[in-house]
């Protein structure tokens, strides 16, 4: 979840460790995704993450590209 903390809000840890990671479900709520009833189901998750990951590629590469 690197890559969607560094596109999102950009919260770094420390200079070394980067970016804070950001939970799946809350990755997923914030591209759109609808979890079924049962969540944290490998299926359910894998479908999430496609969710993120197609969201991640929809935007611009560098924060720079973005202002």
């Amino acid at each position: 979840m690197r890559a969607f903390a560094e596109v999102t809000d950009g919260v770094l840890n420390s200079p070394q460790r980067g970016y804070r990671d950001k939970s799946l479900q809350r990755a997923a709520a914030h591209v759109g995704f609808e979890w079924p009833r049962i969540t944290h189901r490998a299926i359910h998750d894998s479908q999430a993450t496609r969710a993120i990951w197609h969201w991640l590629q929809q935007r611009p590469t560098s924060r720079e590209d973005r202002v």
